[in-house]
């Protein structure tokens, strides 16, 4: 079990980019409190969404639109008080569409689980979001 909230942070990253390969985010959704609280940047889940059952349902999402990306190393980690934020590139296909972007996802750390994050992309295709979640 993770000791501090950067290692919780950097096992949930972890378990984000095995999701996308392995197609299974359930390592991920295990670390999450049932109050999580997470902000998608686009699609139908654009803005505030609450709850470890609407992750779910966002994870199931992006399961659908075959959405495979892989994720580099982390390039920067920072933390302050409960909040890690992990700066990464990742890159793949959306519904066979190819996708990059650089990515910096804050994660909200509470005994040694997630219960909040946000994601940050740099330079994407919107469109391309908006049909993984459409």
């Amino acid at each position: 079990m993770p000791q501090t909230n950067i290692e919780t942070a950097l096992l949930a990253f972890k378990y984000l980019a095995e999701g996308h390969k392995a197609s299974s985010f359930d390592n991920y959704i295990n670390l999450l409190t049932d109050d999580y609280t997470f902000y998608a940047p686009a699609g139908a889940f654009r803005g505030k969404n609450v709850g470890k059952q609407k992750a779910i349902e966002f994870y199931n999402a992006i399961m659908a639109a075959k959405a495979d990306f892989i994720f580099s190393e982390p390039i920067r980690v920072t933390a302050k008080d409960d909040t890690v934020v992990i700066e990464f590139t990742d890159e793949g296909t959306i519904m066979g569409s190819p996708y990059f972007n650089r990515i910096a996802a804050s994660f909200d750390i509470k005994d040694g689980k997630v219960y909040g994050y946000r994601e940050y992309f740099g330079d994407i295709d919107s469109d391309a979001m908006n049909k993984m979640q459409a």
